[in-house]
């Protein structure tokens, strides 16, 4: 698969530019209130997309090996449509502003609410 195919599978939802954390039960929250300092969250592009993998170290290259593991990707990912139509898993949480805390010996987060923050890959069909 070329370059422009393969960008072309993504749906520009930016949900992959937030921060992430996982839950000892493996889910993964994908944390809202946490974006990439380099997302544009209108256009939900990065803004320095060439130049992304030298100007932050933890942003990850999108592979076909993310497209088929990675679970903190939704169902509604362009490359997760693509390259795993029929996997069931579970879905990520996604908490707009709510900040786990790990207290040492466990983990406590609140219930997830109801938001108004939508994402054209998050849009029902």
């Amino acid at each position: 698969m070329n370059g422009r195919k393969w960008e072309s599978l993504c749906k520009r939802c930016g949900l992959c530019c937030y921060e992430k954390d996982r839950t000892p039960d493996g889910r993964f929250i994908i944390r809202l209130d946490k974006p990439c300092f380099w997302l544009d969250q209108e256009k939900r592009t990065c803004t320095v997309y060439t130049e992304r993998f030298r100007t932050y170290e933890n942003c990850k290259k999108m592979t076909i090996f993310h497209a088929l593991f990675a679970g903190y990707l939704p169902s509604t990912c362009g490359y997760v449509e693509h390259f795993r139509p029929f996997r069931l898993r579970k879905q990520p949480v996604y908490y707009p502003f709510v900040s786990p805390v790990f207290t040492g010996t466990e983990f406590q987060r609140s219930e997830p609410t109801e938001t108004s923050v939508q994402f054209p890959c998050m849009e029902e069909k």
